[in-house]
């Protein structure tokens, strides 16, 4: 069996005969739906009579027992007193300083320890990284600028000068 292309199956499903029926069929009007139903052995008369008697049971059913819904009602919205609105506006108020004050902290922040940062210096210097070198000096100088005087230091920056081309 070979293989059918796309352009095949779409063709294939576009001249559908039943399609055609189902068009056939809706132009119908509903007597020659009945006689071409009658014409291929169903009894209509005994479908009318089944779809009768299934009315009527659920007619029957809806009367015996009519479906009941229990309404409730919903509670009237409460207002809003003026101490509410004032509660909930501190609130957010308290709540936006916070987050302010946070955010300073954050951007202020403590100011580095400037031993630490030549420590860091003078790792760097051995290492040959001049540039991370001469950045941690520079942020020590920043934090404490009386360092600058130390004997390591000095050498420290001695050997930047030398390093640079």
């Amino acid at each position: 069996m070979s293989k059918r292309s796309p352009e095949d199956i779409l063709s294939d499903i576009e001249d559908s005969e039943a399609d055609d029926e189902i068009e056939r069929v809706l132009a119908m009007t509903p007597e020659e739906r009945r006689r071409e139903l009658g014409a291929g052995g169903f009894d209509m008369a005994s479908l009318h009579a089944r779809a009768d008697a299934l009315y009527a049971q659920v007619h029957r059913a809806e009367q015996d027992a009519p479906l009941r819904v229990n309404v409730v009602p919903l509670p009237a919205p409460r207002r809003r007193t003026a101490r509410t609105v004032w509660a909930i506006s501190l609130i957010a108020a308290a709540i936006g300083v916070a987050f302010v004050i946070m955010s300073m902290d954050a951007v202020v922040g403590k100011a580095p320890d400037p031993s630490r940062l030549r420590s860091a210096a003078y790792a760097a210097c051995d290492a040959y990284r001049w540039s991370e070198c001469e950045e941690k000096l520079d942020q020590a100088r920043a934090v404490d600028p009386g360092g600058e005087s130390d004997p390591r230091v000095v050498a420290a920056r001695k050997a930047l000068r030398e390093a640079k081309p």
